[in-house]
């Protein structure tokens, strides 16, 4: 009996024991609040904020910012995004940090971070929420707490004084100005611009993601006009980088080999001199002019980077013979994106048209080779082809197209239909060019065009 008594005191006494040594350590609440008031102190810590190259995904570009946190809960956010008339150049907003499945920072006032967030419908793949990862040399680690697979993360490093010089805000909102006279269908195309580099007579064609910051380089050649890009051995690139703007260059995430005419070069980075929005017409003849910067690259020279309307996609178009094309007849636009079959003049000059129709190059006893026209169904349930000829030139994705006087009808149209169908026809190819872009649509072979002098599109299928 001594013994069990002997016994349970001891363990009384050791459990007793256990509890004052629990009962020392800190609660959760307590820890929680200690870790956020250290990861405040980090954040607050640097005289001059922190630096942070942001890249949403490993395909997109980088958007440079210097953050400043304060105690209050308020950030001061500078940065290089250029929409919404530079609203996001320099921003004050609030942020917390709060624990759930860590240390979490989160930006909560809208600013850079959620615009770039619901790019593409919030599709895009940044965040605005970060979890804290940890410091390791004087460098904050956060990864993003949305991203389900490929989780993205964000560096910050200290900023010193001179940082902010790095800022190249103006040449952001200068290349904005080259999404202007593109395409707008379907979300609109990037838009597309040439290098020219003048010492090796080298031209370089790429399409440019404004928003994501993804440059799309598309080809090639030697000369510096597409005709003579063309008339060359032209090399098709394919190949996308992201790109940021720091310190007045367009830099490169993964530099691009070059290698085309006898020349070869590493492209990594253009240095933007000179801006002027005195650039040539897409149209001649408009008066409408163009953004264009006098730029050199290391080790190659110096050039232009211009706007364009080249884009290999629509070679296919240019590239095909004997073919005839057609579309409902909805789908041709006014510059507002308005359909003429609607709320234009083929609603009221030619409103039994159901169809729009293009020959090119077409093999025919009796329609022409090059004609463009349309289908057009009368009371009595007939259908009738009502074309007009043209001469066409080609070139890559340019259709250079001189209407003709000469008229194609299999039957006998109504009082003033030809009138009409000459002055539908002179509207939409006012000015005698148009672009083909490819459409993506399973299973047809479709196009979308592009008149840069006067913004009409529409879509053609074969």
């Amino acid at each position: 009996m001594r013994k069990k008594l002997i016994y349970i005191l001891l363990g009384l006494s050791f459990a007793f024991g256990c509890e004052d040594e629990k009962s020392d350590l800190p609660s959760v609440e307590d820890r929680t609040e200690a870790a956020i008031e250290d990861l405040r102190d980090h954040l607050t810590d640097p005289t001059n904020g922190w630096k942070v190259s942001y890249q949403p995904t490993s395909e997109s570009g980088s958007f440079f910012m210097i953050m400043d946190f304060s105690e209050n809960g308020d950030v001061n956010i500078q940065s290089d995004l250029a929409a919404d008339d530079g609203v996001y150049f320099n921003q004050t907003t609030s942020y917390r940090i709060d624990s759930g499945l860590g240390l979490e920072l989160i930006f909560e006032t809208y600013g850079a971070l959620h615009y770039l967030f619901e790019l593409d419908q919030a599709s895009f793949g940044a965040e605005f929420e970060w979890l804290y990862e940890g410091e390791d040399d004087d460098k904050l680690t956060f990864s993003s707490k949305s991203d389900l697979f490929d989780q993205s993360t964000i560096i910050f490093e200290p900023a010193t004084s001179t940082d902010v010089l790095l800022f190249s805000r103006e040449i952001a909102e200068n290349f904005d100005s080259y999404a202007g006279q593109s395409p707008r269908l379907f979300g609109g195309a990037n838009p597309s611009q040439q290098l020219y580099l003048s010492n090796i007579d080298l031209s370089v064609f790429w399409s440019v993601d404004l928003s994501k910051r993804i440059l799309n380089i598309d080809l090639a050649g030697k000369g510096s006009t597409i005709q003579e890009v063309i008339a060359g051995n032209y090399q098709a690139i394919g190949q996308a980088s992201g790109y940021t703007f720091l310190d007045g260059k367009f830099v490169l995430n993964n530099p691009v080999t070059i290698n085309t005419g006898g020349q070869s070069f590493l492209l990594s980075e253009i240095i933007l001199e000179e801006y002027s929005t005195n650039g040539d017409p897409l149209c001649a003849g408009s008066g409408e002019n163009t953004p264009s910067y006098t730029i050199s690259v290391a080790e190659v020279g110096s050039g232009t980077l211009t706007k364009n309307l080249i884009n290999s996609s629509g070679f296919g178009f240019t590239a095909q013979s004997q073919s005839l094309y057609s579309v409902n007849i909805p789908f041709i636009f006014d510059d507002s994106l308005r359909s003429l079959a609607e709320e234009g003049s083929i609603s009221t000059k030619l409103p039994n048209a159901v169809a729009f129709l293009m020959t090119l190059g077409f093999d025919s006893d009796s329609i022409p080779e090059n004609s463009v026209g349309f289908l057009v169904e009368y009371d009595n349930d007939t259908t009738e082809y009502h074309l007009r000829s043209f001469d066409a030139n080609l070139v890559g994705n340019l259709l250079e197209i001189s209407l003709l006087d000469e008229y194609y009808h299999t039957g006998n149209p109504p009082a003033g239909e030809q009138q009409a169908l000459m002055e539908i026809t002179d509207e939409v190819f006012e000015g005698g060019s148009v672009y083909a872009y490819d459409l993506a649509i399973r299973g047809l072979t479709a196009f979308q065009f592009y008149n840069p002098c006067n913004g009409y599109e529409f879509i053609l299928v074969r």
